[in-house]
């Protein structure tokens, strides 16, 4: 009786995570018809899965990965697409959906940059965590549900890499505003931003082909970057993104103009070590406004 107790609590437990876990097969031929788009935090199960319906020929949704070894001299930068490459501004569509842009920079100028062109990506979360493969390529990332472990894998033989990435961040995921559910995700009325990892330990360990060894422990950000429903080079006039450190903060800050002159602005610090955002500004005019967490915390 208690053997059969606890085999109908297990089936208990896998119903409920499969009833939190969502697959979803992005193929390589543009969609058809409109797509939508989540705008606001906690739509999806996952903060960092995908955020567009459809990838047609209009809509973009992109991973960004960057990692720089702690003297500055190494820079590692990791991108993953499911949209037209024409979408983002590229001369040719690279005849997929999904790609992938690998490049790396060394300490004598040397850069290094492949583009994988691949099959169907698939892309896994819940109560788990994510994970995400664009098939063919060899390029792969996953990460915990609470965003504190992530890992990037690739295995590509046709491109000449193969190694790996980790990191532990320590601050928190970002939204434009201050991170709470159904709080807007806008950038730019057409277009998302989800910083999932504002900052992190980055440790970077690659071979590549023809060019050597690309290994260090530095820095790291990781974006759910940007989705949209619009090309966009038609959605944003222009942009501004960076981030950064000043002391024991880590920074992150956007500014977008639209073309009808109106500008988006948004930035957060948080404190490195403990984990705890400091503060965080946003805006979609030309001001700015100071949003305080409601807990409290030595400044």
């Amino acid at each position: 009786m208690k053997s059969s107790f606890s085999f109908t609590l297990i089936l208990q437990a896998l119903f409920a995570v499969g009833t939190f876990a969502v697959t979803k097969i992005i193929p390589t031929d543009p969609g058809t018809g409109p797509t939508t788009a989540e705008f606001y935090f906690g739509g999806t199960p996952f903060f960092d899965g995908p955020k567009i319906d459809i990838a047609n020929e209009t809509s973009f949704d992109w991973w960004y990965f960057d990692a720089v070894s702690s003297d500055g001299t190494y820079q590692l930068t990791v991108n993953f697409f499911t949209t037209l490459a024409t979408t983002l501004g590229f001369a040719t569509s690279f005849g997929t959906t999904n790609f992938a842009i690998f490049t790396a920079m060394y300490l004598n100028g040397t850069e290094y940059q492949q583009f994988g062109f691949a099959g169907p990506v698939t892309i896994s979360g819940g109560l788990f965590g994510i994970k995400a493969n664009w098939s063919g390529i060899g390029f792969t990332f996953q990460g915990t549900a609470d965003l504190s472990y992530y890992k990037i894998i690739i295995d590509s033989p046709a491109l000449g890499i193969n190694g790996s990435v980790t990191f532990n961040p320590p601050t928190t995921q970002r939204t434009p505003i201050f991170r709470a559910k159904n709080l807007s995700e806008h950038l730019s009325p057409v277009i998302g931003w989800a910083n999932a990892i504002p900052d992190s330990v980055a440790k970077v360990d690659f071979n590549l082909a023809g060019v050597g060894e690309l290994k260090f422990t530095g820095s790291r950000y990781r974006d759910k970057i940007n989705w949209g429903l619009q090309s966009l080079p038609q959605a944003v006039k222009s942009w501004y993104w960076g981030h950064g450190h000043m002391g024991p903060y880590s920074l992150v800050w956007f500014d977008t103009v639209n073309y009808d002159g109106t500008e988006n602005v948004s930035g957060s610090g948080s404190r490195r070590e403990d984990h705890r955002r400091r503060l965080e500004s946003h805006s979609q005019t030309n001001w700015s406004k100071l949003y305080v967490p409601t807990n409290k915390h030595n400044w």
